[in-house]
């Protein structure tokens, strides 16, 4: 089994927690302690694709490094609309592979059948929410407004390929990933409020839902990363995917 160590999960919302609390207190170097939550993600993902080889690992770790990447830019006390903008971007790609992660975690293994439209209405109400949401947050954004329409564009995507796996993943795969991504899609409406990060309860409430975003797709995706076929079978199933 390729169940998450409990270790790692300690030292991890250790990790959060002091970060959190460094935050709060308005501890000068706060962000030194944030920029090494995800990390501990990464060194955990490596050590389960070492073990797995399964290819839906690589998308986690390409997705995590870019928002590593980002929480780095945004830390940069200098030049910040630079540094955000770019963050920003680095965000993006992160949304991006996770989009493509949700989409290849829906595909692994062979359907008999779509599932009809009439069961596909919470896509539709997760739109409009999405619409709503962006009208509203968007102008607060200033300058950051165009890399943030980007983001916003595929972040919905991203939200509906997450939504689209309940049909073909584990019950249990599937509410830790919606956990997650909701937990990502709330600091991100929130970020909006805040680009600059000048009211440390914000930025507080963000990193913790950030950092329990990222432990609960973590958690989903290896959820279905256990049901890997026999290791004889992987040249296979890989293929399968880098062929599309």
């Amino acid at each position: 089994m390729l169940a998450w160590n409990s270790r790692l999960t300690v030292i991890y919302f250790l990790v959060v927690s002091l970060s959190v609390i460094s935050i709060v207190w308005g501890y000068s170097n706060a962000y030194i302690l944030n920029i090494f939550i995800v990390p501990v993600l990464i060194f955990g993902l490596i050590g389960k694709f070492k073990k797995s080889f399964h290819p839906l690992i690589p998308l986690m770790l390409i997705a995590t490094l870019f928002a590593f990447l980002g929480d780095i830019l945004f830390s940069i006390p200098v030049e910040k609309s630079l540094f955000n903008t770019i963050g920003i971007c680095t965000f993006i790609a992160a949304q991006s592979c996770y989009g493509l992660l949700f989409y290849y975690s829906a595909t692994i293994k062979k359907h008999t059948s779509q599932p009809p439209l009439s069961r596909r209405w919470p896509e539709v109400l997760a739109f409009f929410l999405v619409l709503i949401s962006s009208i509203t947050v968007l102008p607060l954004t200033g300058e950051f407004i165009i890399a943030s329409l980007i983001y916003a564009m595929i972040g919905s995507v991203t939200l509906i390929l997450a939504m689209n796996r309940r049909f073909f993943v584990p019950k249990a795969s599937h509410i830790r990933v919606m956990i997650g991504v909701s937990c990502f899609y709330i600091s991100d409406i929130i970020t909006g409020f805040d680009m600059y990060g000048e009211n440390k309860f914000l930025i507080a409430l963000i990193t913790l839902l950030y950092s329990l975003g990222h432990f609960m797709i973590i958690k989903g995706i290896l959820i279905q990363v256990d049901e890997i076929p026999a290791e004889k079978e992987f040249e296979k199933y890989y293929s399968s995917l880098t062929n599309k």
